[in-house]
């Protein structure tokens, strides 16, 4: 952290005690899990569903989501496949876990890597439930992962509207007391879990959390930092950046096996050193790829980054015409991979602005208080004006083809 100053090197080393000492409690609950159910699904009657979808299903209506596109559904629904549930406690929440995979037998079924996705999983809630500041959210939680082989790309005729089947894995309530997690692609499905945890627990904001002048301001503010017309969902750049986070510090922490890399409550100071390093490098590929893939958007919808950070009428007028969405896309990949860039300045403003405990601990519960709001959209603009313009060869080339995904594919679980 040569580059960046004491007070926020210091602040940093705290950050990282604090989330190592929560990963290390996280780990020990799940040093074991029970043992799965394990059964093979010919039908979907056979299927693990969330009951509003099996009620609809079971009456003969079609499944009806923004968030879960047709195509995989109709994948799901009908492949066979195996399916694998675990259950646990998280404090006083109870959890089911349901993995299924497609297009294979029981005796085909990887269980000791089933077993690491399962401690994984398991430390994550636990991470997410002790920085969650209420207990109600998700008391009740059924996660389930399909593992498909549906990946995210970008449309093939230029200029279509960016939609769920090209840019979005999973879904989730926010802070439902009983709650599921949807994951519908193999591809990330651990950040994209990341991510909907943080739905799930209530650890965002959502619109109701704001009234409509600050939510007008918020908008309005975004509006003079880039040359757009349509509203954002910011909180979802909030899930978005610490699943990438969280994503990185997980690769650290443990290995393949879901078994940590230093199993020490107290870590060594030569220990800690590696693992500090070893997030912030990973982090720093992740910004690099965050920005080939805003490089890639914006060859797609054929804007320079000039026009899109200029907010001029004429430029906003560009934006109108050529950029459209109706999903989150604006928030993955242009305000994220702003924030990828300066992740001192992000995480160090959790640590001062989000602990609702007196110890600092819970720095990922976001605070709704107004302030907050209008902190956290300067400290937007404050890391929009800091990244970097997309380097030449960036524009020019394509990264991973097509790909819509969101990090580079070296993860351990994936």
């Amino acid at each position: 952290m040569s580059d960046v100053d004491h007070y926020t090197a210091d602040k940093m080393q705290k950050v990282f005690r604090g989330l190592y000492a929560d990963m290390y409690s996280a780990f020990s609950k799940c040093a074991t899990v029970n043992e799965p159910a394990i059964k093979p699904v010919d039908s979907w009657t056979k299927l693990p569903l969330p009951e509003d979808l099996r009620r609809a299903l079971s009456s003969g209506k079609s499944i009806e989501t923004d968030y879960f596109p047709d195509e995989i559904q109709r994948h799901i629904l009908n492949e066979p496949g195996v399916a694998v549930t675990y259950k646990f406690s998280v404090g006083s929440r109870n959890v089911a876990l349901h993995f299924t995979e497609f297009n294979v037998n029981v005796n085909q079924m990887d269980l000791k890597k089933m077993q690491a996705h399962a401690r994984r999983v398991c430390a994550l809630m636990h991470l997410v439930s002790m920085h969650a500041s209420r207990e109600m959210c998700s008391s009740d939680l059924n996660i389930f992962i399909y593992m498909t082989e549906f990946k995210k790309r970008f449309p093939e005729k230029p200029g279509e509207t960016l939609d769920t089947e090209h840019a979005n894995t999973g879904m989730a309530y926010h802070c439902a007391k009983n709650n599921d997690i949807i994951v519908y692609r193999k591809e990330e499905w651990f950040k994209v879990l990341i991510h909907e945890s943080f739905h799930a627990f209530g650890l965002s904001f959502i619109e109701h959390d704001l009234s409509n002048g600050v939510n007008q301001g918020m908008q309005g503010m975004l509006q003079k930092m880039y040359a757009i017309s349509h509203p954002v969902r910011i909180y979802e750049t909030y899930c978005e950046i610490w699943a990438r986070i969280l994503n990185v510090v997980f690769n650290c922490f443990a290995d393949e096996n879901a078994t940590p890399v230093h199993n020490n409550e107290i870590i060594r100071p030569e220990e800690f050193q590696v693992f500090m390093e070893c997030v912030m490098d990973g982090i720093e590929t992740n910004a690099g790829f965050s920005q080939q893939q805003y490089a890639k958007l914006l060859r797609y919808a054929d804007i320079s980054h000039e026009t899109l950070t200029q907010p001029t009428e004429e430029n906003r007028a560009i934006v109108r015409e050529k950029y459209r969405e109706n999903t989150n896309v604006f928030a993955y990949t242009v305000l994220t991979c702003a924030l990828m860039h300066s992740p001192h300045d992000f995480m160090v403003w959790c640590y001062k602005n989000n602990p609702f405990q007196e110890d600092k601990r819970g720095i990922m519960q976001f605070r709704t208080i107004p302030s907050n709001f209008n902190s956290f959209i300067l400290l937007l603009d404050h890391c929009k004006r800091r990244c970097p313009k997309p380097a030449h060869q960036y524009q020019l080339t394509d990264v991973m083809g097509s790909s819509m995904r969101m990090t580079p594919p070296i993860t351990k679980h994936e």
